[in-house]
């Protein structure tokens, strides 16, 4: 996050220009301001959707925590106790699990391991965090779509002592593997086109006949598919 990084001072007429006339002062702490927005918007939708996912895992670890206190023979009382531990942060662990879901669901958990420390070294210094102002984001994204490939099932068979860990990973590896398998599947049959070829001349003849990029094909019958032309 911007707040982890090496602080500087606000752009505003008191620190550019502490001897400027007021007038010339903010004209210059609107710029600042606006120099911040984005960041600011940045920072207010992460925040936004990591209370989001923390409120949902939140509810999801009560249910269990509730399913398997019913299964054991504990009392309403002993339940409702439970839950109201739980909901007003008691329960400091799973208060922490749902923190570090919601870092997971919005790709701002800590990158672990060798490629952790790579990071951490690249953007210790000025050039790195020049070159690469985001690392776990993306690293982070790379990671859940493995998860949701033919690799999934490989985790989660690593994962077998941990039940619901092992669960959630096959069914990110399942749908994932439908997904790109259906899409492979339409587009060898020439209902997905792609980007098209790069002559200009060839592109134009295709788009002439309604044929378009990135879409799906809908063909009448009788009609020769515009994806196996030449």
């Amino acid at each position: 996050a911007k707040i982890e990084t090496a602080q500087r001072r606000m752009i505003t007429g008191a620190n550019l220009a502490p001897n400027w006339p007021a007038s010339a002062q903010r004209w210059v702490d609107y710029l600042g301001a606006g120099i911040r927005a984005p960041g600011r918007a940045l920072m207010t939708a992460d925040e936004f959707f990591k209370a989001v996912a923390y409120r949902r895992e939140l509810n999801s670890l009560a249910t269990r925590r509730a399913l398997e206190m019913t299964e054991n023979g504990h009392s309403t009382d002993d339940i409702a106790e439970a839950m109201d531990d739980i909901f007003t942060g008691r329960d400091t662990g799973i208060a922490t699990q749902s923190e570090e879901f919601a870092q997971v669901a919005t790709f701002t958990n800590p990158v672990e391991g060798a490629l952790g420390k790579l990071g951490a070294a690249v953007q210790g210094t000025l050039i790195g965090r020049m070159l690469f102002p985001f690392f776990k984001t993306p690293v982070n994204i790379f990671k859940a779509a493995a998860d949701r490939s033919p690799y999934g099932f490989v985790r989660a068979i690593a994962a077998a002592k941990d039940p619901i860990k092992r669960d959630i990973l096959i069914a990110r590896a399942s749908l994932g593997t439908a997904t790109m398998a259906y899409a492979a599947y339409e587009y060898m049959n020439g209902n997905i086109t792609g980007t098209g070829p790069s002559d200009y001349v060839m592109r134009n003849q295709l788009e002439s006949i309604g044929w378009k990029k990135w879409s799906f094909v809908f063909v009448k019958e009788g009609v020769e598919n515009p994806r196996w032309l030449q």
